[in-house]
């Protein structure tokens, strides 16, 4: 997870000088992303079907992709 976040904050930057809002996009967005490990699923959709349905493999269900979304922009702040 540390090398996703990174992409958007490089490592040793201070998130403190993002706002909620900002990294709530980032999160959202990381949850968003499809992972290998996951079946291509995103674990936003993972998570609902575990809630959904608990005892329900993980691969049971097909692969989907994510709804459109705007990517969120690199931190630009500068790293100690």
């Amino acid at each position: 997870m540390n090398g996703l976040l990174r992409q958007y904050c490089p490592k040793g930057s201070d998130l403190s000088v993002h706002g909620d809002e900002h990294l709530a996009l980032v999160a959202a967005e990381l949850n968003a992303r499809p992972r290998k490990t996951l079946g291509w699923r995103t674990p936003a959709d993972v998570l609902a079907t575990l809630q959904d349905r608990p005892g329900t493999p993980i691969g049971s269900t097909p692969p989907t992709l994510p709804a459109a979304f705007e990517p969120i922009p690199p931190c630009t702040c500068d790293s100690d």
